[in-house]
């Protein structure tokens, strides 16, 4: 049982604590560690989204009086994805950390996946690492400073610097702690104001106890965004507006850095402003609100404004006034002669494709679409049944083994004609490996006329003895015709050692007796 536990310090990362404990305890051996700390020599550290706590707790917990929903909040990264994630998702990433035998906490917050660069490095803030070495006699991993998109430190208004150090080391079974950084004289810089604040930002998101946002609160919100700040042509949202603006503010290399780059026309910032089909990360949020002339933005603010939106969709607009209904009628009705001027045969799409079919359609789809949709031409299915005729297809592949097998059965210097080998000659190996059950006469086939490899030993001893005795040399030792015939004690079936010590001497001695 351990007697000794670091005490974890204020927003450090779950795996700088367990290395500054292995550095403590002088183990050397990253499996023996392990198996210290996990009772387990095959678990893989994760930074970010360290799991296995469950064996943890139950290894340190009489040491370590920390309880594992407090271990998640204040150092892994998890807290990150509360406002994003629903609640039955954060609750589902909580129990991988705590009791899956296998981490899959990583794949399910969707980090691999993501547009969004994770930091491949440590990064450390000089002032800070200095004040821990004075203070504490010792250094850290800093949770903010590893997540995405810091690149300053709100305490000291300083640019990070990039230890190089890899976050995945490449021995997969260590835990790196800070200690293994070796400090060089660099000068610090000041921090730029857009990436202190949004440093600021990314705290504030670690601290807080904010619920779950929806998608459909996110998509109200940022619309009502755009109508407020003036990035509106008419009933349409301005996107080049809005990229624009976001790269005067963030340089295209910070961008691209980050991972979240808008080179492109359909970009992830013109999918935020529109209806929010996927999750968008805290780092595409705070980028977003930090250009639209917010410098004094509040994020407590920004997330409540949100998360008091309605959670449903917008209902599509209805036909109101005596006119609109009269033009729903007339347009009803030349739909209808449209659905009767062409043949059963036309698709919906060849109606859209007409002149006067896209006009009517169009504006149905927008509204009357409830009408439309029950007065649409049935689908063309243009699914052809091509199903194959197993007994046909059987039939011709048994008579092409059958004439394979008549010309090769005589060969007694062909490799073994395995069902592999028959296949591969055919042509339809794989077709033989994946459907055999429906092709019995091939099975049977394969039953009878496959050779064993008892079977193809004996061929070759026989393929030697003819050889010595059109040779004449029918006295040859027994061990040299069985290395003749590619054979060894180890490797010779029961079939073929019989042949080699009974039969060949009792007809070696009979050829001499005659």
């Amino acid at each position: 049982m351990l007697t000794h536990f670091p005490i974890a310090q204020r927003d450090e990362m779950l795996t700088s604590v367990l290395a500054r404990f292995i550095q403590q305890m002088g183990v050397k051996d990253d499996k023996v560690a392990l198996d210290i700390l996990f009772g387990n020599r095959k678990i893989v550290p994760s930074p970010f989204l360290q799991g296995h706590l469950g064996q943890l707790i139950e290894h340190v917990g009489n040491v370590w009086c920390y309880s594992p929903s407090k271990i998640i909040e204040q150092h892994t990264h998890l807290p990150l994805f509360r406002l994003f994630l629903s609640n039955q998702r954060y609750s589902t990433l909580e129990t991988d950390l705590l009791h899956s035998s296998a981490n899959s906490s990583v794949t399910r917050a969707g980090i691999p996946a993501s547009l969004v660069q994770w930091p491949l490095n440590y990064k450390i803030c000089p002032q800070c690492r200095q004040s821990q070495l004075t203070t504490l006699g010792f250094t850290y991993w800093q949770r903010l400073f590893q997540s995405p998109g810091v690149m300053a430190c709100p305490k000291h208004r300083c640019a990070l610097i990039d230890t190089h150090l890899p976050i995945s080391s490449p021995h997969r079974h260590r835990l790196v702690g800070s200690h293994s950084y070796q400090d060089a004289q660099q000068l610090t810089e000041c921090a730029n104001t857009n990436e202190l604040k949004l440093a600021e930002m990314v705290e504030w998101l670690f601290n807080s106890e904010q619920s779950y946002v929806s998608p459909e609160q996110w998509t109200q919100y940022y619309q009502n965004l755009a109508r407020e700040q003036g990035f509106m042509k008419g009933a349409r949202i301005d996107h080049k507006g809005i990229a624009s603006l976001v790269r005067n503010v963030w340089s295209d290399r910070w961008m691209q850095q980050q991972g979240i780059q808008i080179y492109k026309e359909n970009t992830w910032l013109t999918a935020m402003f529109r209806k929010h089909r996927r999750m968008f990360s805290y780092l595409q949020h705070f980028v977003v609100w930090l250009s639209l002339g917010r410098e004094s933005v509040s994020v407590a603010e920004e997330v409540y404004r949100a998360s008091k939106l309605s959670t449903v969709d917008s209902p599509r607009p209805l036909i109101m006034n005596i006119n609109n209904q009269k033009n729903r009628d007339a347009r009803r009705s030349k739909w209808l002669m449209l659905l009767r001027k062409y043949p059963r045969t036309y698709s919906l799409k060849q109606l859209r494709d007409t002149v006067l079919g896209a006009r009517l359609y169009s504006w149905l789809y927008r509204y009357d679409r409830d009408w439309l949709n029950s007065h649409k031409p049935p689908p063309i299915k243009n699914y052809k049944n091509k199903r194959v005729d197993w007994h046909v297809r059987d039939l011709e592949l048994v008579k092409k083994l059958i004439a394979i097998k008549n010309i090769t059965e005589e060969n007694l210097y062909d490799v073994r004609h395995s069902k592999s080998w028959f296949s591969t000659r055919i042509g339809c190996k794989s077709l033989l490996e994946k459907k055999i059950h429906n092709l019995p006469l091939c099975r049977l086939f394969f039953d009878r006329y496959s050779e064993s490899v008892e079977e193809y030993q004996t061929r070759r001893l026989s393929r030697v003895m003819v050889q010595l005795i059109d040779d004449k040399d029918i006295l040859r030792p027994v061990c040299e015709i069985e290395r003749l015939a590619g054979l060894s004690r180890t490797r010779s079936r029961k079939p073929a050692r019989e042949i080699l010590r009974l039969d060949i001497p009792a007809w070696q001695r009979a050829e001499v007796l005659s």
